[in-house]
């Protein structure tokens, strides 16, 4: 049995929307063929320099080592850019610039520490551990492009104004002034890494001076005639190297080149 008085929700009334299309039908615009013939656009080398870099930096172990087993290295280009100072305006190229670089050495340190470097007698024990460093270098250095087979391309903005006189004749008219602006977007010079070559030396603080356990190294019962020192608290934890770090870098720009 239904009831009549069963209460009914209203559902809600969906809102008038107002839909429309706007359209319109345009004229044909002119162009002008500008297509380079017989050219390719690719990456071109301007330069490829090796830049030297004397690096000296101070690595703090996080436990005393004994000695260092192995050392690896790689070297990170961050930022590579061309600045230039001698540009040619009739060609819009560039004859001689400086090259702004920048970038870090990644190592990593294998050492073997030491857990126990107080310990007496003639052994020592700990693991072979690891430090990761990032060890910055910088440099400025001249490219000369006066001789090289491509050069950069940098195509200046070109900005003019006009002025007009005021209908009487004998003044300038200040409330019109017509703007000519001309701008080309040149392709932004840029590094390739090639290789990297060190030359470097690295030597370790001792963390305190040498405690001798005795005159020997080892029992002394067993020792007594030849005392051979071990050499097992020498330990450290603080490493400073200094670094001679070759890096020959790629220095290219995308031009169009003519091909036959």
């Amino acid at each position: 049995m239904y009831n009549d008085h069963k209460e009914h929700k209203e559902m809600p009334k969906p809102h008038k929307s107002d839909c429309r299309v706007k359209s319109e039908t345009l004229s044909e615009s002119m162009n002008v063929d500008r297509t380079p013939r017989n050219t390719i656009k690719v990456p071109v080398v301007l330069a490829e320099p090796e830049i030297q870099f004397c690096v000296e930096s101070t690595i703090w172990l996080d436990k005393p080592a004994l000695e260092i087993k192995r050392v690896l290295k790689d070297v990170f280009i961050d930022q590579c850019r061309l600045v230039a100072t001698d540009i040619c305006h009739e060609t819009n190229t560039v004859n001689r610039g400086k090259l702004f670089i920048f970038g870090h050495i990644r190592k990593n340190i294998e050492f073997a520490a030491v857990d126990h470097e107080s310990h007496p007698g003639d052994c020592v024990h700990g693991n072979i551990r690891h430090n990761t460093v990032c060890v910055d270098f910088e440099a400025c250095t001249p490219i000369d492009f006066t001789h090289a087979s491509f050069k950069p391309d940098l195509a200046p903005i070109n900005k003019k104004s006009f002025e007009f006189l005021d209908k009487d004749g004998d003044s300038p008219n200040l409330k019109i002034k017509q703007f000519h602006n001309e701008v080309f977007y040149n392709e932004l010079p840029f590094c390739e890494l090639v290789s990297a070559r060190f030359d470097e030396i690295d030597f370790g603080f001792k963390k305190h001076e040498k405690h001798h356990h005795g005159e020997g190294c080892g029992h002394d019962g067993d020792w007594d005639d030849k005392k051979v020192d071990c050499d097992l608290d020498n330990t450290f934890q603080k490493v400073k190297e200094k670094i001679v770090l070759h890096v020959t870098v790629k220095l290219l720009q995308i031009q169009q080149v003519q091909i036959c």
